[in-house]
């Protein structure tokens, strides 16, 4: 079973929001774990309070949209590697260890994401933009 904690409310006013940040909590329950905490999911507290799921979903597509010329299942591996990619700073072999590939894959799939998105990915603000629409991605697919 697994248990999610939000934080604590001085009034019934307070109990549904409460309640929302719990669900949203348990949704991001790892498989192994039993027990997760609104306040431990960091910028995903930040996203979720953003109502307006069509501006979310607006800011994926305009950061990221143009990678569905890719199909489903190749644009679901560039994605995983540029992820991957940006949480080692840029650095290819730890992305390609993580990712059990060989680094010239992530090289290939970085220039072709590059290529494809037309953007400067050692840019610290198209990093920084690139990152966000990945966790807007992993938001949306957590509270369909």
């Amino acid at each position: 079973m697994k248990t999610a904690v939000s934080g604590t409310c001085s009034a019934p006013s307070g109990l549904y929001r409460e309640y929302e940040h719990a669900v949203l909590a348990l949704r991001f329950c790892g498989d192994n774990a039993r027990l997760s905490r609104y306040g431990s999911l960091g910028v995903f507290r930040l996203l979720s309070e953003i109502r307006d799921r069509p501006a979310l979903e607006q800011y994926y597509d305009d950061v990221l949209g143009k990678l569905a010329v890719l199909g489903a299942e190749k644009r679901a591996d560039y994605l995983k590697t540029l992820e991957l990619y940006l949480d080692n700073d840029g650095r290819v072999a730890a992305a390609a260890l993580e990712n059990s590939t060989h680094r010239n894959t992530v090289n290939y799939r970085i220039r072709k994401i590059r290529e494809i998105l037309g953007v400067d990915i050692n840019s610290a603000e198209t990093r920084y933009s690139l990152r966000t629409a990945l966790y807007i991605r992993e938001l949306l697919e957590k509270t369909k």
